[in-house]
Formats: structure tokens, C-alpha cells, sequence
């Protein structure tokens, strides 16, 4: 069937081993062994030795990528996100028309029938994608923000502090990212140990789709320790808090014990804040809303110099 026979297979086929087989070949002829043409290409020593008995060939494009690919290993200058990215702008413009296209109508004829444009759909939703992007991105210079500064280690409660973004029109978990197992303190530092990622926080995630639900400019959330000299540096610098009365652990449960304190959705501060009290065997916990990750990061650092001073 072919909507269980993706492009992908074509490229996995097709374009990688032809790819690595010149690739090999150009390293070879440069002079680096097998061994290290295998750590270069991330392969075992056994599939570079297979490659450098192949034929190079290739089309046109193939052999101009995989040329500038071993140049770009021989300079040694180059990360290496830098030659994946290169793989995937020539795998993206093949499937678009390209020598991918054209092999994926060849191998699977009732594409023809329907004149298959999903590449084309998929990869020209350019505001889809750059919306996603622009979210990690964020993220990520929000991380970068807490991590040098070395007094928000202060504000990291045991279950590790959190920060989770959507754009504005996120509905579910899977459209909001978050840090895979959270912002940790190594040496007295916060440390984000895995990159952001859609889809990662469950329970942050529903609190923000649940604080963009009442106040539609809210973007982003982050979790810190509740402790009360926290919660008293957090209003002295001006933030609206909402603090519960009792512990509470499931947003339902935060959203219900807030409701009748929520202030009309054209009177919530830039950044506002929900405090949970401590519970049985349940630590305190502040959640701060706004509009932007790297703004609400500030206002964290803020706080804890206001908490170290």
C-alpha cells in the first residue's frame, strides 16, 4: 500500500549509501584509514570497508554533496550539525521534485494517479515549522539565561524546576515543549542536560494550555521551588500570586481551587504566578505565567538574587 512506503525508504536506499560510499572513497584517497574514516562517518569499520568496494556513483547532486561533505571533514572546522544540515536541505529539495520525487512515482505507480504533491504540502508549510522552531529556539535562549546565572540554583525545588513554551496556537501537549527531565543543579549551576522537546512534560504542559485557556497571551511556564522566602521575594518584586490554601496536584485541581480568584482575562499582569502550598510527602511549588520564555527566565533570575541577597 502505498501510504505505508514513504520517501524516506528512498533516501535510506538510495541516497545515504551512495552519499557515504564517495565520501569513503574521497577520505581513502586522501589517506585516512579505514578506522577513521568509520569514526568521520559514524559507521563500523566493516560497512566503510563494504562502501569502498562500491561503485561512487551518483547523480550530479549526489556526487557535489558528497564532495563538499569530505571537504568539509577533511577541514576538521566544521560541527557536525552543520553536515547533517546540509543532508537534510539536499534530502528536502530531492523530495520536492527532485531525483527522490521521481523515484518514489517510479516505485509506487498510484501515486501518478493522484498527483502526489505531499512533499511539496509538507515541507512548503513554512509558518507550521518555523513556529516550532522559533519555540525551541526560545527555550533555548531561556536556558541559557538561567544557566549562567549562579544564583537560580536557589530557586530549583527537589523535583527540579521546569520550563515549558507553546506558541499561540497550541491546543494539546504534543504542540507544547519543555526540557526532558527538567533543569537539574550540577556544582551549584542549573543545568539543562537534554535539549527541548515537544511533548515532554505532561502535568506543566496542561497547566499552560489550561492559564492560555483564561489568559490567551500566556506563552510560556515555569516551575520553581515554593518555599516561603521564595514566595516572599516573588510579591515583593511586584508579582500577582495566587496562592492556594491547601496542596494540590492535578491542574484540575489547581484550576478549580484558583477559579474564583482569577481576575478578568484583560486584567492579568504581563507575568503572574500560582503558589501550591507544601502537602503529605509534596513540596512547594511556584508556577509563574508569560508571554515570553526568555522574559519570564529574567524575572526568575531576578527573584533569585532577590532570595541570595
Amino acid at each position: 500500500m502505498s501510504q505505508m512506503r514513504p520517501p524516506c525508504e528512498l533516501v535510506q536506499r538510495e541516497l545515504l549509501p551512495k552519499v557515504r560510499s564517495r565520501i569513503a572513497h574521497t577520505l581513502s584517497k586522501e589517506g585516512l584509514s579505514q578506522s577513521d574514516i568509520a569514526k568521520h562517518l559514524e559507521l563500523t569499520q566493516a560497512a566503510v570497508h563494504n562502501y569502498l568496494q562500491s561503485n561512487p556513483d551518483g547523480t550530479q547532486e549526489i556526487q557535489e554533496l558528497s564532495d563538499t561533505l569530505a571537504e568539509m571533514i577533511l577541514d576538521g572546522g566544521h560541527a557536525q550539525d552543520n553536515l547533517v544540515k546540509m543532508l537534510c536541505e539536499t534530502c528536502m529539495t530531492s523530495r520536492i521534485g527532485g531525483r527522490i520525487c521521481s523515484l518514489h512515482r517510479q516505485h509506487i505507480d498510484s501515486l501518478n494517479s493522484v498527483s502526489c504533491s505531499i512533499c511539496s504540502e509538507l515541507l512548503s508549510d513554512g509558518d507550521y515549522f518555523r513556529a516550532r522552531s522559533d519555540v525551541l529556539r526560545e527555550i533555548q535562549n531561556a536556558l541559557e539565561a538561567v544557566e549562567i546565572a549562579p544564583e537560580f540554583n536557589r530557586i530549583v525545588p527537589q523535583v527540579r524546576a521546569n520550563l515549558v513554551v507553546c506558541d499561540s496556537g497550541a491546543s494539546s501537549i504534543e504542540e507544547v515543549a519543555g526540557v526532558p527531565g527538567r533543569i537539574t543543579v550540577i556544582s551549584d549551576r542549573a543545568r539543562a542536560l537534554l535539549p527541548p522537546a515537544f511533548g515532554t512534560s505532561k502535568h506543566t504542559a496542561e497547566l499552560l494550555l489550561w492559564a492560555k485557556s483564561i489568559a490567551p497571551a500566556v506563552r510560556a511556564c515555569f516551575c520553581i521551588s515554593g518555599e516561603e522566602h521564595i514566595l516572599r521575594a516573588a510579591t515583593s518584586l511586584g508579582l500577582p500570586v495566587i496562592e492556594l490554601r491547601e496542596s494540590a496536584s492535578s491542574v484540575e485541581e489547581i484550576a478549580s481551587a484558583v477559579e474564583s480568584r482569577l481576575p478578568s482575562e484583560s486584567s492579568f499582569a504581563d507575568e503572574w504566578g500560582i503558589h501550591v502550598p507544601m502537602g503529605v510527602g509534596v513540596e512547594p511549588i511556584l508556577y509563574l505565567f508569560g508571554s515570553d520564555a526568555l522574559s519570564l527566565a529574567d524575572t526568575c533570575v531576578s527573584l533569585s538574587r532577590t532570595v541570595s541577597s
